[in-house]
Order: structure tokens, then C-alpha cells, then sequence
């Protein structure tokens, strides 16, 4: 779990987020001058923004990486 944590980490930081510094398990990011959100508790990821076009790529980006 922790090297889980720490590679989605360090890639969503190489993305351009920036980590919550109260919770290290949220990450966000401004895109279009709206806020993109990244909440993983523990082993679920929960990805949001006001255009689903953003949730999709970002979505296609973590198949490359982590796979499906």
C-alpha cells in the first residue's frame, strides 16, 4: 500500500498537483480556472471536476501508468 501511495504520489506531483499538506491523500490542481480534485482514502480513487472531459483524461492517464 505504501509503494502504491508513494508512486501516485510522486506522478500526480510530475502532473502538476499539489498535495494536501493536512492530508497527504488529496491532491489538487487548477485547470480551466476550476479546481480538479484526487481523494484516495485508502484504496479507492475518487477524481472530480465540473467537465467530464478532464475526469477522462485524467482517468486515461492513470491506465497508462497503473494500468486498468
Amino acid at each position: 500500500m505504501l509503494l502504491f501511495w508513494q508512486l501516485l504520489s510522486k506522478t500526480l506531483v510530475e502532473w502538476g498537483f499539489k498535495l494536501n499538506k493536512y492530508d497527504p491523500g488529496i491532491a489538487t490542481y487548477t485547470i480551466n480556472e476550476t479546481q480538479h480534485t484526487i481523494i484516495w482514502p485508502i484504496t479507492d480513487l475518487k477524481v472530480s471536476h465540473i467537465k467530464m472531459k478532464v475526469v477522462e483524461d485524467i482517468i486515461k492517464n492513470f491506465y497508462k501508468i497503473f494500468g486498468q
